[in-house]
């Protein structure tokens, strides 16, 4: 994401911060963070000011003083908060703050700032659009002060009316002959009044257009009027004057020059200044208001009103609803003089630019669908036949009809009122689709002009339909001399782009028939495809299979007929009706595809295999089956037809037989027919990745999916090939989604099925079995003897075993690349030590790719993930399984140990453990009677074991060993995480067996957690005492107790308990609010600890440790974020700052990360914001005023040392250093914890290193500092080597911080 530039810095930040403060606010009636926000620049009540307008005769309110650059920030951050806000007691501090600055936007002024021209499109248009939006949104909220915003909106009104009124009074060349002086080198300020006016009045419009159902019908009838009178044609021609004044004036004052830039930058962005965009503002405010009255609030909040109209029921239920007579009645009048105000005014439209037409168009859809809207309320207040004389004027002229809004609005509109009645539908199921073969209009309305004609029949009876189809597919009979030469436009240009081409088109004088004769050089091929298109979109909409067929036979018939381009065509609609047809014609339009797709192979038929569209650049076979892919519902009883039939295809590529001299095979041919189908295949697999795996005939999926993979290599689809390279992509996603080659399920498997599947042996000749052990030597290079001895069926599968195991690597998979060792022919040595090599060469990758650390399907958690399932695989009831799980997870620990400080591996390997105890417990409990599969419900782990209780005790004892020495190694790096990690798994044990339950699991768990980490030089350097040797096991029995006792603290309720479900709703909510409450006083309770923390007043240990662990407690609970309870819980020991309390406070960070691993971004920013503070403050092991003095430069005295004063000293210089040493435990451990879990948890190390490195110079001058200044560079060295996102300059910096800081400590004299 792109930082935004650094004078939108403080925008953004108190943007962001108003929305956190009004989304945040639950806890409390009010917001304390809104409260500052209003405060900064609080309102001043307005005044009358007379002279405030030039020329006026009544007094109107006065603006403020201009408006500087920081204050307009904080009202629009505050105005977009008001759109979230989380309860109704925030409106009462945004409203009356807001509601004083509506008023005066018609008149307000900006102080002048470069950084003005950043708001859009000008800050008085967005400073109205975000006020408005802001009081109406509040409004909603808070009930009770809506009439409050009615009357700042009141109040709004009367000034924009009083200023429109007194403009279309203004003179700008004087009352009696009087020139203005300086006209031609200066701009009035009464008219850049005007113009400000204007641009308010927009930002207006659109607030009061998007939150119009915040007003009742009588109000926005009201309003509307008001604005009529205001956009009157004496201010309309005040706007134009002011504009062509400012056009024309040729001063170089500083003024002129801003509003012509905000004039060419209105132009700039396709909305010219203007009275016809107030007048598009306006409409769009109108038909708000109709649209309300005809549709929910959810159509309207998504702007698909006409959309929700097109059904029966709903317009029915319309003519229904009792409406007001009156306020339908005005509404249509407005919308009828727009109409006619445009249409009279067409021809001097002409004259106008573009845009100028655009707004044009926009104003009369707005007056007809508005005009609709009454229609369908009061057919009295408006004539339908009168609204249908207006469409099909508009549908009859190509130049309104090519504008795509107009023509959308137009379509829709004839939708619906062709199901308003019989008669109306019957005339329009001709008159459409004449304008849709005759018209020419864009090929984007085809699916709309479809839709409709669709919902026009329907209303009609099914005879009706059919005719309709018949004689649009007539169209695409056609014998011209054109179409039978074959149009070389159409061969290269079959994306039917839009031309507004009319020309030589000619109206039968009979409307019973449609048909087509084009001229010599038209371009057949838009009216065709929008033909198309037209019968794909009525037949599919129709639902009936019958009528579905029809369509797709007659459309398969005009194959041929015309010219290429449409073959095209119809070969890419012609999918879409197959998905929605019967399985029969489904499954004989995939076999046309085939054919098709070959015929063009062979033929080289450009059109077919490739096309100039991007969206269509494997061809239009390849295009249709991508459609189908994306389309295809996964609940269908089609999609395993396509499945199979995609895989089955790819089979039946090449030669299925052993090649001789007399039968050949084409390689290349069958190489480019199976590429053909790589692209559908993984799209089908990406848009349905959640059906992938449980289709109802997984097994025959299963093995078309291995037999697929196994011809693809014979053919040439390798990872360094052309073809491999070419659709690596492609490749990757169906390796993700295919199932292992070698299923799981057979146990009685004698027989390998490299010996008995017949499409390895394909094209197997001395030749290309040359060539592909050459191949698999390049992708394996010690294994090249065991490889010349292999036969050609066993290359070429431990080819696509190492394909398809690399594939899966780069995708982030490793679980099932093991089952590949399943089968029995892997019992020789060669394949056995050949697959053990792909296993390492795979495993390889997938530590390179998740090294980077730019991917996030690469991270840690995922990583843990793939360990969990090594961990099932390493006790595997198969010993080559295990020895190439063994493998991977070894490699995997060793390179990222903080995939075991994850919940998901380190309990799965805790919970086997205890499995595999259990199972070789039964070689004793179970006398006849054994199981195989063992399933624990706490990790959902299931192993499968075999009957030999001997190899399970071997399994579990290599196992066990291992386990041991894979959590030493991480223990010994972050070993308050992994004991934090063990305390959870203890503490989440449930009671079942409590007495005499015995769990090699919880024993492990206890026996790491008791062991003395190697990097903890202080406990290892104690000697042993005699036979008894030492552990940290009393620690952590006493940390596992404390977490027991407030994560089990009954006076807290848990939200997710389920004895909650069974009350009743009443005793459900006074709970949550009791439990509310006792948050709260929780929060008040810790913070006046801290208050008093800060202030230096002391502060009981005891009082101080039962609030922390109460608030401990709910932060293991809670599922919200308590921003609050982690300021407070982080920033209470960092405020005492002693030894005692920053060892409680890290005992319950760790406690809470492990309970509720979601709180853990939050308390690690709150650690390194608090170590920074300590750092800026001086504090602990940064305090400069402690003097050591150097033995040798003091008095020497013949008398014995004072040993209580110097141990009183030693004593503090320990309690200064303590704080820190601790503290740098913990975020050493936690580095090492969380490294390649998250981007934003290494910027928050790289940031603290850089604070802490740049004091390290002025560090407490003590010997006892060396340790942690030892600490402080180790860190650093860390992040360091270990960052992964930082650029070259970042890690040069940060070696030279480490550098200077290490030598920092050399720069004093010895110590």
């Amino acid at each position: 994401m792109t930082p935004p530039a650094p004078h939108r810095l403080r925008r953004n930040a108190l943007e962001k911060l108003a929305t956190l403060s009004a989304e945040g606010s639950n806890t409390q009636p009010q917001s304390v963070d809104l409260k500052k926000l209003c405060r900064l620049y609080p309102c001043k009540p307005l005044q009358s000011n007379k002279s405030a307008y030039l020329g006026g005769k009544h007094g109107v309110l006065g603006a403020k003083a201009p408006m500087s650059l920081r204050e307009l920030e904080t009202v629009i951050a505050l105005s977009r908060a008001a759109t979230h806000l989380s309860n109704a007691q925030d409106g009462e501090q945004i409203i009356p703050h807001l509601k004083h600055y509506l008023p005066t936007a018609p008149q307000q002024t900006f102080s002048e700032s470069p950084f003005l021209r950043d708001f859009e499109p000008s800050p008085w248009e967005a400073f109205t659009f975000n006020v408005t939006t802001a009081l109406l949104s509040a409004g909603k909220k808070a009930g009770y002060l809506r009439h409050e915003v009615t009357t700042a909106i009141d109040d709004y009104i009367e000034v924009c009316t009083s200023l429109a009124r007194n403009s279309a009074n203004l003179n700008v060349n004087g009352e009696t002959d009087r020139e203005y002086e300086g006209y031609e080198s200066s701009f009035p300020p009464e008219l850049a009044l005007v113009i400000r006016l204007a641009i308010s009045l927009l930002g207006f419009l659109e607030a009061v257009a998007k939150d119009a159902s915040f007003f009742n019908t009588k109000e926005r009838v009201r309003l509307v009027l008001t604005m009529k009178d205001i956009l009157s044609t004496g201010y309309m021609t005040a706007l134009e004057t002011a504009l062509s004044t400012l056009r024309n004036a040729k001063g170089a004052q500083h003024e002129v020059k801003e509003w012509k830039r905000w004039v060419k930058h209105y132009a700039a962005i396709r909305r010219p200044l203007g009275g016809m965009l107030l007048r598009q503002g306006f409409m769009a405010f109108l038909c708000s208001c109709t649209s309300i009255l005809v549709a929910p609030l959810e159509a309207n909040e998504h702007g698909d009103v006409l959309d929700h109209l097109r059904s029966k029921p709903v317009i029915q239920d319309i003519k229904n609803t009792a409406s007001s007579f009156e306020a339908v009645e005005v509404l249509a009048d407005i919308a009828a003089d727009e109409y006619a105000t445009i249409e009279a005014g067409s021809d001097y439209l002409q004259l106008g630019s573009a845009w100028q037409h655009r707004l044009a168009f926009q104003v009369k859809g707005h007056a007809l669908e508005s005009f609709l809207h009454c229609s369908l309320l009061q057919e009295h207040a408006a004539d339908p036949n009168l609204l249908l004389a207006w469409l099909e004027s508009t549908l009859g002229d190509p130049i309104q009809m090519a504008d795509e809004s107009l023509a959308t609005v137009v379509l829709k509109s004839l939708a619906v009122l062709g199901l308003t009645s019989s008669s109306i539908a019957s005339n329009l199921s001709r008159s459409v689709p004449r304008y849709i073969v005759q018209g020419g209009f864009d090929t984007r309305l085809a699916p709309i002009a479809a839709s409709t004609l669709s919902s026009i029949l329907s209303v009609l009876p099914d005879d009706t339909t059919i005719t309709t189809l018949y004689s649009l597919g007539n169209v695409l009979s056609s014998t011209s001399g054109a179409d039978r030469v074959g149009n070389p436009t159409s061969l290269i240009a079959p994306t039917f782009r839009s031309h507004p081409v009319v020309n030589g088109i000619k109206q039968q004088p009979a409307g019973s028939s449609i048909s087509l004769e084009f001229s010599e050089f038209d371009d057949s091929s838009i009216v065709y495809g929008t033909v198309i298109h037209t019968i794909v979109g009525v037949a599919s909409q129709s639902q009936d299979q019958k009528m579905i067929a029809l369509a797709q036979s007659m459309l398969i018939q005009k194959i041929s007929r015309v010219n290429t381009a449409v073959d095209a065509k119809i070969i890419t609609e012609v999918a879409t009706l197959s998905i929605y047809g019967g399985l029969l014609e489904f499954k004989s339009l995939l076999k046309l595809y085939s054919k098709l797709s070959h015929d063009a192979l062979v033929q080289r038929d450009q059109l077919l295999l490739t096309s100039a569209s991007p969206q269509y650049s494997n061809g239009m076979v390849n295009a249709a089956l991508l459609r189908i892919s994306r389309q295809i519902s996964p609940d269908s009883d089609k999609y395993e037809v396509y499945l199979a039939h995609l895989l089955e295809t790819i089979i039946s590529k090449g030669d299925a037989h052993t090649s001789d001299n007399s039968r050949t095979t084409d390689i290349e041919l069958a190489s480019q027919e199976i590429a053909q189908l790589l692209e559908p295949l993984a799209l089908l697999y990406t848009v349905h990745e959640t059906r992938s795996d449980k289709t109802h005939q997984q097994d025959q999926i299963s093995l078309l999916q291995r037999d697929a993979w196994f011809n693809m290599i014979v053919h040439g689809f390798s990872i360094t090939s052309k073809f491999g390279q070419r659709h690596r992509g492609e490749m990757e996603v169906i390796a993700k989604y295919s199932r292992p080659i070698i299923p799981e399920s057979p146990h009685d498997q004698v027989e390998s099925d490299v010996e008995l599947n017949t499409v390895l042996r394909r094209a197997m000749s001395p030749q290309h079995t040359t060539e592909q052990k050459q191949e698999l030597i390049r992708l394996l290079p010690g294994c090249e003897s065991d490889i010349k001895s292999l036969s050609y069926p066993e290359v070429i599968y431990l080819h696509t075993t190492y394909v398809i195991s690399f594939l899966r690597a780069f995708t982030g998979d490793l679980g099932k690349n093991l089952y590949s060792f399943l089968d029995p022919k892997l019992k020789s040595n060669a394949m056995s030590n050949c697959m053990l090599a792909i296993t390492g060469t795979t495993v390889n990758a997938y530590l390179d790719k998740t090294l980077k650390g730019s991917f996030h399907a690469f991270s840690a958690p995922y990583v843990a993930q793939q360990l969990s399932i090594l961990f099932v695989s390493c006790c595997h009831r198969i010993e080559r399984v295990q020895q190439a799980a063994f493998l991977c997870a070894d490699r995997i620990i060793a390179q990222i140990p903080s995939a075991l400080c994850q919940k998901c591996s380190i309990f799965t390997l805790l919970e086997l453990l205890s499995i595999m105890y259990y199972s070789c417990l039964e070689a004793d409990v179970e006398e006849y009677d054994w199981k195989s599969k063992h399933t624990s419900r706490k990790e959902k782990v299931s192993i499968e074991l075999s009957d030999n209780y001997t190899f399970r005790q071997m399994t579990l004892t290599h196992f066990h060993r291992k386990a041991k020495s894979w959590v030493l190694d991480v223990m010994n790096i972050a070993p308050l995480d992994m004991k934090g990690l063990l305390q959870t798994y203890l503490s989440e044990h449930d009671d079942d067996g409590a007495y005499g339950h015995i769990a090699l699991g919880r024993s492990f768990a206890f026996e790491m957690g008791s062991v003395i980490p190697s990097t903890d030089q202080r406990l290892a350097a104690i000697e042993k005492q005699g036979e008894f040797s030492i552990n940290t096991g009393s620690d952590f029995i006493a940390q596992y107790t404390t977490r027991q006792g407030y994560r089990f603290d009954d006076s807290i309720a848990d939200p997710d308990h389920e004895w909650l479900r069974f009350t009743d709703g009443e005793a459900h909510n006074h709970t949550l609010a009791r439990n509310d409450r006792r948050m709260d006083e929780a929060t008040s309770i810790l913070a006046k600890i801290e208050d008093s923390a800060l202030s230096h007043r002391p502060v009981p240990i005891r009082e101080m440790r039962d609030g922390l662990r109460r608030a401990a407690a709910v932060l293991c609970r809670t599922t919200n974020d308590q921003c609050t309870l982690v300021h407070h819980l982080v920033g209470i020991p960092f405020a005492v700052f002693t030894k005692q309390s920053i060892k409680l406070g890290i005992s319950l960070w760790m406690g809470v990360i492990k309970e509720n691993p979601r709180m853990e971004t939050r308390i690690l920013v709150e650690i390194a914001s608090n170590f920074e503070t300590t750092v800026r403050k001086r504090m602990g092991m940064f305090y400069d005023r402690f003097n050591y003095i150097d033995p040798f430069y003091i008095k020497e005295e013949f008398a014995p040392s004072d040993r209580g004063a110097i141990a009183k000293r030693q004593q503090a210089a320990q309690n200064l250093i303590a704080p820190h040493f601790r503290l740098l435990q913990f975020l050493s451990s936690h580095f090492h914890a969380t490294r390649l879990c998250s981007l934003y948890v290494e910027r928050i190390y790289d940031r603290l290193m850089h604070v802490i490195l740049d004091n390290m110079q002025t560090t407490m001058r003590s010997p006892l500092g060396r340790e942690n200044h030892f600490n402080v560079i180790l860190l650093g060295l860390r992040v360091l080597r270990y960052s992964t996102n930082a650029t070259n300059a970042l890690r040069w910096r940060l070696k030279d911080r480490i550098l200077s800081a290490a030598l920092a400590w050399f720069a004093l004299p010895p110590r």
